[in-house]
């Protein structure tokens, strides 16, 4: 009975060490079939049950592979980082440097698709960190593209033109054109927000060699329109033209004509027609940009490019329309983009490089005092001088790091002042604009009140023409009221005569009457008419003397005059 206990025991324990090793083996062959055939790989990892009572190591494995494949599937999300933080947890307590670096670049992945900019900042310098000089260059390249890209979407141009630049050198050693493709846009984007256009149009021309040498189609259509954006930029808008029309030739074949993608291309290309003053062009495309409230931007610029093309075909009221929108919503655009706490990220970042460089000063301390306990008595002296240099430095690094925060302080603290400034002074601005308008408002009435009130004074008999039943005046109360018209309304008469020289002497006297604002009924009891004489008097001096618009009142027009 105990022999057969012993041996009952012996074979339960080789069934579990030969389950362990075929799912590590199983592991193993999943992580060389991922870059190859993510679905599989995926469909494999799904078929083993209970990860959970999986070994230590293979349970860190199967969350970084899992982790891994759904980062690279378009159709799968990620929940939370709760498995990748179970690669991380064991892995890093271990010396695998090189599956280290591996959950934390799946990790900055994760918190970037869930747009968490912090973390996948911090997540992608770890990766960095474990790296350190290897020879991985392809994940080389990717933390560092990612970062590059990371930077973009939060428009911080110097940051992603610095880890575009480093990531190049990585992306070339892999020899992927696909990878050197996808990173040299975003180094021209970088160089085009830091106005280094020059350099720009390098990087720009680079991409579309090496992309037109290998076919990469999809890639080409980015290319063009960013290089079309470039060219628009250095004022070369026949060039810009060309790449306008090579980059929708590409998209009309893979989308057709009418495509929600293609929209926002059909803006790009009536701005670059409204430069070469080809309107009725530019109007063309513009139109056939449908309306899309859903998305503010696209909708920012649409408004942005139709109040251009009005304006520079004299049409100020619909430009002046369109402009009002386009500040509207990119006022929106602006509010949305200070609550994502771009600044924060940027501040953040920084620090995080601060602490990289202190913990590099740390490591160097340890090694020096370890090599220092191994010198014989012989190199007291030596030591002694090492390590009072050491910490020479060491202080000065320090000084050096308290610096350099002191001055990223200040310079964020003086960038919030300069922003509280100039809300302040667009405020006051406008405040004043709507009291200047307000005061001439005022001011135009208190002169026709008192170009009335004048005339009444210097001529009784039209002070209340209402009242009055025969109202006689003679030429000299017409020169009276002429000159008070001039004095008090600058040549208002003469600038009458000047502009329309049809108006005769009687006409004045009709226009006088309309800027002290008499009724129809009060003009006629003074020029002794009926009200429908009157009425036919003023249109034709409207109509016929002054050629005025019907839609426009003679009343209107001298009131402003």
């Amino acid at each position: 009975m105990k022999h057969l206990r012993q041996t009952l025991l012996f074979i339960l324990l080789g069934f579990l060490l030969s389950a362990c090793r075929h799912t590590a083996d199983r592991l193993l062959s999943i992580e060389q079939l991922i870059k190859q055939k993510p679905d599989s790989a995926l469909s494999l990892l799904r078929q083993i049950q209970h990860p959970e009572k999986l070994s230590d190591s293979n349970r860190a494995l199967y969350a970084l592979l899992m982790t891994q494949v759904i980062n690279q599937s378009p159709d799968e999300e990620h929940k939370s980082d709760s498995l990748i933080s179970v690669a991380i947890d064991y892995y890093k307590g271990t010396t695998d440097s090189v599956h280290v670096a591996l959950a934390y670049y799946n990790a900055g992945l994760v918190a970037m698709e869930n747009e968490d900019s912090e973390a996948s900042l911090h997540n992608f310098l770890k990766t960095i960190d474990w790296l350190g000089e290897s020879d991985n260059d392809e994940l080389q390249f990717m933390v560092r593209y990612k970062m590059s890209r990371l930077f973009n979407l939060r428009l911080i141009p110097d940051e992603e033109l610095r880890l575009g630049k480093a990531a190049l050198p990585y992306a070339e050693r892999t020899g992927n054109p696909l990878y050197i493709c996808a990173l040299l846009p975003y180094i021209t984007h970088g160089f085009m927000q830091t106005n280094q256009l020059d350099s720009a149009y390098k990087y720009s021309v680079q991409a579309i060699q090496l992309a037109e040498k290998e076919n990469l189609v999809r890639t080409l259509s980015h290319i063009y329109s960013q290089h079309a954006h470039l060219c628009m930029a250095m004022k070369d808008y026949k060039q810009a033209l060309m790449y306008r029309d090579k980059d929708l030739a590409i998209l009309f074949e893979l989308f057709g004509e009418e495509n929600e993608y293609i929209y926002d291309h059909y803006i790009n290309k009536a701005n670059t027609l409204t430069e070469l003053h080809q309107y009725d062009s530019a109007f063309y495309y513009i139109n056939k940009a449908v309306e899309d409230t859903t998305d503010i931007q696209y909708t920012t610029r649409k408004s942005l490019a139709k109040a251009e093309i009005y304006a520079a075909t004299g049409q100020m009221d619909s430009a002046y329309y369109y402009m009002n929108r386009h500040a509207d919503l990119r006022d929106r655009l602006i509010e949305e983009r200070d609550k994502e706490g771009l600044l924060t990220l940027h501040r953040n970042y920084h620090n995080d490089e601060l602490k990289k460089a202190n913990t590099r000063l740390w490591q160097q301390a340890v090694e020096r005092k370890l090599q220092l306990y191994v010198v014989t008595i012989v190199c007291c002296l030596a030591i002694l001088l090492g390590v009072c240099i050491y910490f020479f430095l060491y202080k000065r690094k320090q000084q050096e790091v308290l610096r350099q925060k002191g001055q990223i302080a200040h310079q964020q603290e003086l960038l919030k002042y300069r922003e509280i400034e100039k809300l302040q002074a667009e405020k006051d601005l406008s405040e004043a604009k709507e009291r200047e308008a307000q005061i001439r408002e005022k001011e135009a009435l208190l002169k026709v009140e008192f170009f009335k009130r004048l005339n009444e004074t210097c001529i009784p008999v039209i002070e209340n023409p209402k009242t009055q039943q025969n109202i006689m005046l003679k030429d000299e109360d017409w020169k009276v009221i002429f000159k008070n018209a001039n004095s008090i309304f600058l040549n208002f008469t003469e600038r009458l005569k000047n502009q329309y020289p049809a108006l005769n002497e009687e006409d004045l006297r009709y226009c006088c009457m309309v800027k002290m604002q008499f009724s129809q009924t009060d003009i006629a009891k003074i020029m002794h008419l009926e009200k429908d004489s009157v009425k036919k008097r003023l249109k034709r001096i409207r109509t016929e003397k002054m050629g005025i618009a019907q839609e426009t009142t003679l009343e209107a027009v001298l009131r402003d005059f």
